[in-house]
């Protein structure tokens, strides 16, 4: 059996490291994430609204998302959070403030129209204890826009490692929305990626700091590595030899329409 990670185990201090090792590389190689921001914005703008006042996004990073939402909507205020400090370097929209630590425990002098979170709410160790915060900072007809991921997400590795996140379901975090929002939207998606060997999809997911969670033996030694190099190309290669990743995102848009 596999070893689930409870995200109220993550070292946070560890998944710093990783994803600011990562920042350099992540636009290049956040081939997924990239697409999941766009499906997100295309939720969002489904919808007909495109003007909003201030915005709070979740998890900013390397500021991808952000500039898409920024070229889909008129916005007049951006508050940006991530956990990592050096993420405020790539702020690009304005006027913005940054704010770096956990999404939890940060401070606000306002409350928002949107908050939005593109491939980070996964990170988060109370993700009930969020979406009540989300709700207690919008206004009247505020959006909550956001995704996470489900059970079957990268398979390849939890199946080759035995590791792997704890995710909500869809219909848990469907019904915690449900506690303090009147409308959820929720999609489902499978995105597939391919790639030349198992090696370049280790470095993809080290590019992206996908791998930022805590791991026995963390060390590749050449044996470790031709084992599992092995058994990836016997179980997830493609008619032109290439290897696959398998990614499973969630996405959810909830309404707050108070009477």
């Amino acid at each position: 059996m596999g070893v689930t990670l409870d995200l109220r185990d993550v070292d946070k201090e560890r998944v710093i490291r990783r994803f600011t090792s990562a920042l350099p590389h992540y636009e290049d190689n956040a081939v997924a994430q990239h697409h999941i921001g766009e499906r997100l914005i295309a939720m969002l703008t489904a919808r007909g609204r495109r003007q909003y006042n201030h915005v709070l996004e979740y998890g900013c990073g390397t500021g991808s998302f952000t500039r898409r939402l920024a070229q889909a909507l008129e916005v007049e205020r951006w508050t940006l959070n991530d956990l990592c400090p050096d993420c405020e370097k790539y702020v690009s929209v304005h006027p913005a403030s940054f704010h770096a630590g956990p999404a939890e425990s940060m401070s606000h002098d306002d409350t928002y129209d949107l908050i939005a979170s593109a491939s980070a709410f996964q990170w988060f160790a109370d993700p009930r204890g969020v979406i009540r915060q989300a709700a207690r900072l919008l206004r009247r007809n505020g959006v909550f826009l956001f995704n996470t991921f489900s059970s079957d997400n990268l398979p390849e590795i939890r199946t080759l490692t035995d590791r792997g996140l704890q995710y909500p379901t869809a219909a848990q975090l469907e019904e915690w929305l449900g506690e303090s929002f009147s409308a959820v939207e929720v999609e489902e998606e499978t995105i597939v990626l391919d790639f030349d060997s198992p090696r370049e999809v280790l470095l993809h997911l080290k590019r992206t700091g996908v791998t930022a969670t805590p791991e026995n033996g963390d060390v590749w030694t050449p044996r470790r590595f031709d084992s599992f190099d092995k058994a990836y190309r016997e179980r997830y290669s493609t008619p032109s030899g290439q290897v696959t990743l398998t990614y499973a995102p969630l996405y959810f848009l909830a309404e707050r329409n108070d009477e």
